[in-house]
């Protein structure tokens, strides 16, 4: 191939690169980009190592145990501890999957390529323990590349394409079975629980509970922001367009968490905002509590609690809404 249509090839490429400097351009002003600051850090963190390339090797390491997880999560949901023939099984079908992943590269397929790409993405992106949920967009696309795995695999033994495709549709049949009974029996408790999808995506029944429950708690936050706040006033909180869609209430967006607490609270009342609200829980930010942090350390004087969530038993206290001095 000439190098000109090598470089054309590079088209869509350079058009996502452009569209997100356009975004990051053109943006709001109040848009803070969550993903970049993060990786930011995450990237900093290797830097500051003592042993940054060992650094890197066990992050990327940590990052593949949890697609590894992610993927046999998806296909099971729920295992046995020491009965590891189903979690082989779904290993099994992962391995068929990446080596169909490496044939459509090989063949210069476009799916094959975007895949691909997007798992080194995951392998570099910190969030580890949302790797099941990143995995959920392309679970079809990678099942289908099992089976032109399977297929190669077959013609390669001299059998029948179909029968390699047959064996392989009946394996992930007896594995995905017994995930379809476990979450209709999941559907079938009582109460807002079986709203959630980590009801339905965590095996342990305790551990389900608390992440659904953390899920719910902020349903009900929103719904006290609603009955304690009136139509026009402006709620602040490090998700702004969460208050719009839940709350029915003007997002503003919360000052840097980076800021000294004098700089915070004066940025809040710059910001015109008639109530803050705190919560441990960042929608977009499930690995730290940094924004929750920064918020009580900078309103723990002069403003007024108008709701205080806490965990059952009179625990720790997981949400404030807070009205503002002004």
């Amino acid at each position: 191939m000439a190098p000109a249509a090598k470089l054309g090839e590079l088209g869509p490429v350079a058009a996502a690169v452009a569209a997100y400097g356009l975004w990051v351009l053109l943006r709001p002003a109040a848009t803070e980009d969550n993903y970049a600051r993060i990786a930011l850090d995450h990237g900093s963190v290797f830097l500051g190592a003592k042993s940054p390339l060992a650094a890197i090797a066990a992050s990327l390491l940590r990052q593949a145990n949890a697609i590894a997880e992610g993927w046999i999560g998806s296909l099971l949901l729920f295992w046995v501890e020491g009965r590891p023939l189903r979690v082989l099984l779904a290993g099994g079908v992962g391995i068929l999957a990446l080596a169909g992943v490496a044939l459509r590269v090989r063949d210069g397929k476009p799916d094959g390529w975007m895949i691909a790409g997007y798992l080194v993405l995951l392998l570099a992106w910190p969030f580890y323990d949302q790797m099941g949920r990143f995995l959920f967009p392309v679970l079809p696309v990678l099942l289908l590349h099992a089976f032109v795995a399977s297929a190669a695999l077959a013609r390669a033994l001299g059998r029948p394409q179909a029968l390699g495709a047959g064996v392989l549709a009946v394996l992930v049949l007896s594995l995905a079975v017994p995930a379809l009974a476990f979450i209709q029996q999941r559907s079938m408790a009582a109460g807002a629980m079986r709203e959630i999808v980590d009801w339905y995506r965590t095996p342990g029944l305790d551990q389900a509970r608390a992440r659904a429950q953390v899920q719910l708690d902020l349903f009900a936050d929103m719904q006290e922001i609603r009955k304690l706040t009136a139509p026009g006033d402006r709620v602040m909180w490090f998700a702004p367009s969460y208050l719009a869609l839940l709350a029915d209430r003007h997002g503003v967006a919360a000052p840097d968490p980076a800021l000294a607490p004098a700089a915070y609270l004066d940025a809040v009342r710059a910001s015109g905002a008639d109530y803050v609200f705190l919560s441990v829980h960042h929608p977009r930010d499930t690995m730290r509590d940094t924004a929750w942090q920064a918020g009580t350390r900078a309103m723990a004087e002069g403003s007024k609690p108008v709701h205080v969530r806490a965990q059952p038993g009179g625990g720790a206290v997981t949400s404030l809404l807070l009205k503002t001095g002004k």
